[in-house]
């Protein structure tokens, strides 16, 4: 049983004053098109986003490794975010003290 080797490769246009470049991507036979930013730490992607790896090759296509599609939009998730951990009211009540300590003053 032979495996074929699925093609995902992408080239960029011209990077924009914001830091972004659009692509065109080739996956599979399908072509799309889009823009690329790099992740940064702490900072959200967005719903339509992809995680990605590049790698160049000795032309001006870049190898693709894709790492995460980000699956659910915001709109569908059905329950809010749990923001409110054990550690995080600890945190709270010590910067902020317990409605006790906020009694006695």
């Amino acid at each position: 049983m032979t495996t074929e080797k699925k093609e995902d490769k992408l080239v960029f246009g011209a990077v924009q004053p914001d830091g972004s470049a659009p692509y065109v991507r080739v996956k599979d036979g399908t072509v799309e098109r889009g823009k690329a930013t790099a992740a940064k730490e702490g900072k959200s992607i967005s719903p339509e986003a992809h995680l990605v790896g590049i790698t160049k090759r000795e032309d001006e296509w870049w190898d693709v490794a894709e790492y995460q599609e980000v699956k659910a939009a915001a709109s569908d998730v059905k329950k809010p975010a749990k923001v409110s951990s054990n550690a995080y009211r600890q945190g709270w009540d010590g910067l902020w003290g317990t409605k006790a300590n906020k009694d006695m003053n």
